[in-house]
């Protein structure tokens, strides 16, 4: 999944939000920015997760 965090839009130090071994896709983010849902292939099937 190409979804990566920092504290500022400016800021030189990023790092991926997720590094699984499994397919993430799809990540939203929610309008107030608690949450965040992905697709990923984790049970063997593609279902949606948020955390």
């Amino acid at each position: 999944m190409e979804a990566w965090e920092t504290e500022h839009p400016k800021a030189m130090n990023i790092q991926p939000l997720l590094v699984t071994p499994f397919n993430e896709e799809e990540p939203m983010i929610s309008p107030d920015g608690r949450w965040v849902a992905y697709q990923s292939d984790e049970s063997g099937a593609m279902e949606v997760y948020v955390s």
